[in-house]
């Protein structure tokens, strides 16, 4: 029987049975591309291994041991996503002390990753190790926009959330590019037929050294002081000039019905998008101005606008479904204590 492992992330190891043996590759090159087909001994799928019982031991044993032996106790194969785990602050080596027995194998492994922020997530015949931020797939997620955005764009949007460590001192922009692209494993391009345009050069120093901050921030630290930008379009991270940004606007249909009861919340926010954002409307007579309006039979609202200001767009209103979460609290009452009414009596 054959099985294939496959590479998502260049930086991470398999631990399975390859050959009739364990391997733990700390670099794919190790294997035959990024999908290796390799010997198994693999007697069951991963979903009918994680349904089976499972008596598990360890004491302070290291978390790639402990997924070795899982490996080969179960006859599957595990891949760790080590960016993830890096990104967590999670080593292989961090220990584990478990004892469980007379449960299925996903309620041991959960007892193992959960307390250390990691789940176990079956994708394309391996179980793969990760965080559940990383684990939560795509097409899961509640579309915000029509057309549905592809699941590289998500990725992408996801990951200018995460944290960075730009570490750039007169770095070639090319450069810092490059190494922003293979740490976040996303596709980042640049626009050099705009940048030229312009008369920037791609090999622009880049001075830059920070921590904690995310993609998204670092970006706008490294492109702004050039005229230039990131957007997200293509199903790519496109590096281009501002100017270029501006140029192009898309329609995209936003669904709000969750946030609206009336006629009158969907204006109030149409009117939100067009006074929060900075987009250039028909209304602004400017040269390239975009258009917005509401469709209360769908409840939704349709804007022609630059990749920039619907960034803007979908961010206001994920802070719109923040706040509708939030619990309301009743007013205080103005009511005065009834002695207090009392003494305003007149007292004649």
């Amino acid at each position: 029987m054959f099985a294939t492992v496959r590479w998502s992330f260049s930086t991470g190891f398999v631990v399975g049975l390859l050959s009739s043996s364990l391997v733990v590759a700390d670099d794919p090159a190790t294997l035959t591309g990024r999908a290796a087909p390799v010997r198994a001994k693999t007697v069951n799928t991963v979903e009918d291994a994680l349904a089976q019982r499972a008596e598990l031991a360890f004491s302070d044993t290291p978390l790639s041991d402990a997924l070795r032996f899982v490996a080969k106790s179960q006859g599957i194969n595990i891949v760790v996503d080590n960016i993830a785990l890096e990104r967590a602050g999670i080593t292989g080596n961090v220990p584990i002390s478990v004892d469980v027995s007379g449960v299925t194998l996903r309620s041991a492994l959960k007892t193992i990753l959960e307390p250390r922020g990691l789940v176990a997530v079956a994708e394309d015949d391996v179980l793969k190790i990760t965080t559940p931020q990383r684990a939560q797939p795509a097409a899961a997620q509640r579309p915000v926009y029509f057309p549905t955005p592809a699941a590289n764009e998500i990725r992408i949007r996801d990951s200018l959330s995460e944290p960075t460590q730009p570490a750039f001192a007169d770095t070639p922009l090319a450069d810092a590019v490059d190494f922003l692209r293979d740490y976040h494993q996303i596709n980042i391009w640049i626009d050099r037929t705009a940048l030229q345009d312009e008369g920037v050069d791609p090999s622009l120093p880049i001075n830059l050294e920070l921590s904690g901050i995310t993609l998204r921030s670092a970006l706008r630290l490294m492109l702004e002081p050039y005229g230039l930008t990131a957007v997200v379009e293509d199903e790519v991270l496109k590096v281009t000039t501002r100017t270029a940004a501006q140029q192009k606007v898309v329609t995209r249909v936003y669904p709000v019905g969750d946030l609206v009861g009336s006629y009158e919340d969907l204006a109030a926010i149409q009117q939100a998008i067009q006074t929060t954002t900075g987009g250039r409307w028909r209304s602004d007579d400017a040269a390239v101005a975009g258009s917005i309006s509401v469709v209360p039979r769908s409840a939704s609202i349709v804007v022609k606008q630059t990749h920039a200001v619907h960034d803007e767009i979908v961010d206001l209103l994920a802070n719109l479904r923040a706040a509708q979460e939030l619990p309301i609290e009743p007013p205080q009452s103005s009511r005065l204590p009834g002695n207090a009414a009392t003494n305003l009596l007149p007292t004649n």
